[in-house]
């Protein structure tokens, strides 16, 4: 390598500043943002560093020697996203430099808010759309589709964490190329994605020996095993089908290691064979690794190479890149400070063996909500009731900056109930506008649920407090818009308690057996309209003391065999104007003193004396016809309405679910290849 020759051009676009690059560190991890650390030399000693921020610049990297013929010159392009002045010479000063990929700025961005009904892709689409990043900066490279997921919600994090949260729960994962006037994420979900390196394919082994070599070559290799879980079991309850059992388990072979998780955050067996799969494969990603270190410039990050040459013949296979860490430093580019150390560059490197299927570990987990929140019920416009048929409802979170306090604010979520069977239970719905309390399953973010509702100083207790503390009940409204209401309310002031119930239309009740009331004062009843009663068996009244009756109009009786009628002291009858008394066969009148009876100026008097007639005439065998009594015809009683009986269904038995294993999760491990396609060959849809 000629001396004082620089092999490390950097470039800030737009800017006509010259930038000797003195050291440079790269690290670009996958499924990582890559970063690029330069210490660079400027003549300009007033260099504005906060007009360097934000803007585009290129790394290239020249081979040199007898190998630039071979190695195309190496590109980075990044932003700048820190700068610092660190030193200032008799002619040049030094800056230093940190670049990363635009997708860094999604660090810099957070929300909250709630995704629905939309897949993961549409999501990164959406994010990066926002963050303006275009079509031209990332591709996407899958071989699987991804459903749309019902509810989904972005909760303190940076846009950042939260899709590299959803890739790493989908096994996707990305790795960058960099051209001249852009860096381009490619977003992927299989091993097919990775590339041979651009050039120096393959590579041979040669260890530092003194001894000059031509071309790059790969001077140190070592391979690490490590003991990793032989088996994930994952676990779910999904409520709408609550006897499906959803457990899913992928091993390796026998051991015991195993990973178990619950929940497993899925709905379906597909949903687990396929998340089990992601994460089998996550644990075991590194199980074999291989740490390089070469002279290449062109080992990348989601690129391939072969090693060959290397003594041990079990080395010499292809591997697929997972991290590269470069680092490079040339003095000799500068006149002030110029040491003799020439140009230095290294590059280390891991990798597993070409073929593993390669899943990102959960480095971006879901925040566990801890606590109660609170949100208000919502629907659409001019709804007060908006309901399904589990009677889930909708909210409006409070921190949600998008929703739009409709029935698109939320999916649907359950209400708990004091108690819930099949078709029995309480059931109370809270209505549009309340503040209801939502906790999460499992602190699931993505699984809310509705745990009670609250007052407010806009919505008020039924009650006037504290004046009626020691009162309690039930109040609703009438629906839709209406101004009556229901009411069960409970009282229990000393010496006032009261048990007061308000129907405003109507009340049924359906009693299966015996109804049984004691009163131990007065009962008052008024009926503005009408009652009908009608009882299949007996009645039997009894009243202490008096009883008054009393009709404003008719009173009719029909009677299907005897009447009896005991009265112990006097019975007295008065009708304004007749009274016919009519027996088909005998009419029988006893007295044990005497019968009198009196029409007009005649009377008889029957008595123990005799039997005396008094009239201004009597006729006896003289003519004349008694009055025919008339027959009675009461009208007949109207039929009473009875209520709905109602019924309650039975709650089904539950069972311990079976252990299933499905077909293609439970397979052995190769006897020679470690951890070769070890996971289920999956359908491209999963």
């Amino acid at each position: 390598m000629l001396a004082n020759t620089a092999t490390f051009h950097f470039q800030l676009i737009g800017s006509q500043e010259i930038f000797h690059v003195q050291r440079f560190k790269i690290s670009e991890p996958i499924a990582c943002l890559y970063e690029i650390e330069l210490l660079v030399a400027v003549e300009n000693p007033a260099l504005n560093i906060n007009g360097l921020l934000t803007k585009a610049g290129v790394l290239t990297l020249f081979a040199t020697g007898q190998a630039a013929a071979d190695q195309p010159a190496r590109i980075f392009h990044g932003e700048v996203v820190m700068a610092e002045q660190e030193g200032v010479g008799s002619r040049l000063a030094n800056y230093r430099i940190t670049l990363a990929p635009k997708f860094w700025f999604l660090q810099q961005r957070s929300c909250c808010r709630i995704f629905q009904n939309i897949s993961v892709t549409g999501m990164i689409g959406k994010l990066f759309g926002e963050a303006k990043i275009t079509d031209s900066d990332y591709r996407f490279d899958l071989k699987k589709s991804y459903p749309a997921r019902e509810f989904c919600v972005q909760y303190h994090e940076s846009d950042f964490y939260f899709l590299s949260r959803l890739m790493e729960e989908e096994g996707i994962f990305y790795y960058f190329e960099h051209y001249l006037d852009r860096q381009v994420m490619v977003i992927t979900d299989h091993g097919g994605s990775f590339k041979d390196i651009q050039a120096d394919t393959p590579l041979a082994y040669h260890p530092k020996t003194g001894m000059h070599q031509d071309g790059a070559v790969i001077y140190d290799v070592t391979q690490a095993q490590k003991v990793v879980p032989n088996e994930v079991v994952l676990s779910d309850f999904n409520f709408e089908k609550p006897q499906l059992a959803l457990i899913n388990q992928t091993k390796a072979d026998t051991n015991s290691l195993g990973h178990y998780h619950y929940p497993g955050l899925f709905t379906n067996e597909d949903q687990a064979l396929a998340a089990t799969a992601i994460q089998f494969a996550a644990h075991r990603h590194d199980k074999e690794l291989i740490v390089g270190r070469s002279d290449s410039l062109h080992l990348a990050t989601g690129c391939r190479f072969t090693l060959k040459d290397h003594p041990d013949t079990t080395f010499n296979k292809t591997y697929q890149l997972l991290n590269v860490e470069m680092t490079g430093q040339q003095t000799q580019s500068l006149e002030e400070g110029m040491t003799s150390n020439g140009t230095e560059y290294a590059v280390t490197f891991y990798a597993v063996p070409a073929g593993v299927n390669y899943r990102t570990p959960q480095r971006h987990r879901k925040h566990l909500i801890e606590g109660l929140q609170t949100a208000f019920v919502v629907g659409p416009p001019g709804e007060e009731i908006y309901t399904d048929h589990l009677g889930r409802i909708k909210v409006q979170f409070h921190w949600d900056r998008e929703g739009q306090y409709d029935q698109g604010s939320s999916c649907w979520l359950r209400v708990q109930q004091p108690n819930a069977g099949n078709e029995w239970g309480a059931l109370a719905i809270p209505r549009v506008g309340q503040e209801v309390v939502v906790n999460f399953m499992d602190g699931d973010l993505d699984r809310p649920i509705v745990t009670g509702a609250l007052y407010h100083d806009v919505n008020l207790p039924p009650v006037a407090l504290p004046n009626h503390k020691t009162r309690m009940g039930i109040k609703t409204r009438s629906y839709p818009d209406g101004g009556g209401y229901h009411e069960l309310r409970i009282d229990d002031l000393k010496d006032s308690e009261q048990l007061y119930l308000h129907a405003q239309k109507n009340l049924d009740a359906y009693i299966n057996n015996d109804y049984k009331l004691a009163i131990e004062n007065d009962r008052h009843l008024t009926i503005e309209q009408s009652t009908y009663d009608k009882i299949g068996k007996d009645r039997h009244d009894t009243v202490g003391s008096h009883y008054a009756f009393r009709t404003g109009d008719s009173v009719s009786q029909a009677i299907g065999k005897d009447r009896q009628k005991s009265v112990a002291g006097n019975q007295k009858v008065q009708a304004g104007k007749d009274i016919h008394q009519k027996a088909q066969l005998s009419l029988v009148m006893q007295s044990g003193m005497a019968i009198s009876l009196k029409g007009g100026a005649g009377m008889m008097t029957i008595d123990p004396t005799g039997v005396s007639i008094v009239g201004p005439m009597v006729k006896i065998n003289s003519g004349g016809s008694a009055g025919t009594a008339k027959s009675a015809s009461p009208s007949a009683a109207d039929t009473p309405v009875a209520p709905p009986p109602g019924k309650a269904g039975k709650t089904p038995a539950l069972q311990a679910p079976k252990h299933r294993q499905r077909d293609g999760l439970i397979f052995n491990t190769p006897d020679k290849e470690s951890d070769r396609d070890v996971t289920p060959d999956l359908p491209d849809d999963l």
